[in-house]
């Protein structure tokens, strides 16, 4: 499988979904290996306050402006 480029990069200020609840973070870790949780294949580990989401969808996240 060819994988396009990753979106976002080590240090984004991201936003995503999670349970109904916005969550906003810093992308922490690119996984760009096929995983069960993201089979399209580039998922994202974000880190937001004390807590890491682990293997969030790249088609889940929002860039945050600057």
């Amino acid at each position: 499988m060819i994988l396009s480029p990753p979106r976002y990069t080590h240090g984004d200020r991201v936003s995503f979904i999670n349970n109904g609840k916005v969550i906003t973070g810093t992308v922490y870790e690119i996984d760009r290996k096929y995983s069960f949780l993201c089979p399209e294949g580039i998922s994202y580990d974000i880190l937001s306050g004390y807590m890491l989401y682990r293997h969030v969808n790249e088609s889940r996240l929002s860039l945050l402006k600057s």
